[in-house]
């Protein structure tokens, strides 16, 4: 039991950690570099704008005609479709859009349905203080629970 709790702490660390590194280099791109769209080593995340999905993309130089791709349709908002034609200046898309290829933000490599709105909740400010608080309990617990079990009261 101690082996399974101790393998438990071991990956809620690291994966609160990751997402704790994640959304401070977010807020760096996003307030140093401009950039509302960071990746890194080519791989991005993107919420779709209904919240309901995460996408990972990666960032080629250039997509072919029936490849999923991620475009900015305003400041922080994206869109997916689904390129029909590969054209001079962009891509003409399944909805008859026509996408320039500086907006192209990535080409999906994968959708995980249902997962937006936690990764939009453990982005934000609330939630990255409740991981730090979560974390640091995760970490503290078995202490506490030692101590409380090695204490003895002396009656007089």
């Amino acid at each position: 039991m101690k082996i399974i709790f101790k393998i438990l702490q071991i990956i809620f660390i690291v994966l609160s950690g990751t997402m704790i590194l994640l959304n401070l280099y977010r807020m760096y791109a996003q307030i140093f570099l401009f950039d509302d769209y960071p990746t890194i080593f080519g791989i991005g995340y993107h919420i779709t704008s209904d919240s309901k999905e995460l996408l990972l993309t990666d960032v080629q130089n250039e997509y072919r005609q029936g490849e999923e791709i991620v475009y900015a349709v305003s400041h922080g908002k994206i869109r997916m479709e689904q390129i029909a034609k590969v054209q001079s200046d962009g891509y003409l898309l399944e909805e008859e859009d026509t996408v320039a290829s500086k907006e192209v933000k990535g080409r999906v490599i994968l959708r995980v349905a249902g997962a937006g709105q936690i990764v939009l909740w453990l982005t934000g400010s609330f939630g990255t203080i409740v991981l730090l608080m979560l974390a640091v309990l995760v970490v503290e617990l078995p202490r506490m629970i030692r101590y409380g079990k090695t204490k003895t009261v002396n009656h007089a």
